[in-house]
Order: C-alpha cells, then structure tokens, then sequence
C-alpha cells in the first residue's frame, strides 16, 4: 500500500492511499494553515481505507514546483513518516505525472530513497521586513 502527499498545488491538500487496483483520495480546499490540516486528512484517508499507519509500504510526494511553504510541509511529513516506519519515500516533479493513479504506478516501479528534497524552479523571493523588528 503506498500513501501518496501531495502539497504542490497552491489551494488544494491531496493525499491518497492504494495501490494499481485500488485508490482512495481525499482533498482539502486550503490556503492557509497547511501544517494543521495535513496529518489529520492522512488519518481520515487512512480510516476510509480500513488501514493504519504499518500498513503503508511506501510513501510518494510530489516534490514541486510549488508554494514554498506546503512543500516544505508535505515533504517534511513525508520524510518523517519514511523514518519512523523504515519505509522508502519517492519524490516526483508536478510535470512527471499525469494523475494519482499515474503517480502510484511510476511509484511501485522506481526504487525509494532514504529522503526527498523540495524542488523549487525559482530563487526564493525574500524581501525586507515592512516594520523593524528590533528597535
């Protein structure tokens, strides 16, 4: 069974859970406060799916482009989550795939690594502060 985190998307949370013959998916409208609604929408796709956390085989996130902020979220969850169950984690590019289906089967057919990196196709965009924070 593969969970598959996808955060790339700039208002949108997609996580599924399945394998060739069988895929559950939610998703959650979101643009904000991405790291509090992330681990509870895995909870909910894992209960849809009668399963639980020792039954995912391997885990698959899509590493961007993408807001900086939910990659980092989505990449982080699923690297901690790659530790703590000793199971690989897959990284795919946005334009790698066509559809979570899509996703999962390059998943089942491409060896998993120790860690995924976010991608970002552009240098961060880092301005001064608006009010000093220190006076």
């Amino acid at each position: 069974m593969n969970l598959i985190i996808n955060t790339a998307n700039r208002d949108k949370l997609i996580v599924a859970i399945g394998d060739n013959k069988n895929i559950i998916e939610k998703s959650l409208e979101t643009s904000f406060h991405e790291s509090e609604k992330l681990l509870p929408l895995i909870e909910k796709v894992l209960k849809k799916a009668k399963k639980k956390l020792k039954d995912i085989k391997k885990i698959i996130v899509v590493t961007g482009p993408g807001p900086f902020t939910s990659l980092r979220i989505g990449i982080a969850v699923a690297n901690a989550l790659s530790l703590s169950l000793e199971i690989p984690v897959i990284g795919f590019k946005v334009d790698e795939f066509k559809s979570i289906k899509d996703l999962i089967r390059q998943g089942e057919q491409k060896r998993g690594d120790d860690f995924v990196k976010p991608y970002y196709n552009k240098k961060p965009n880092i301005t001064k502060p608006k009010k000093p924070w220190l006076k």
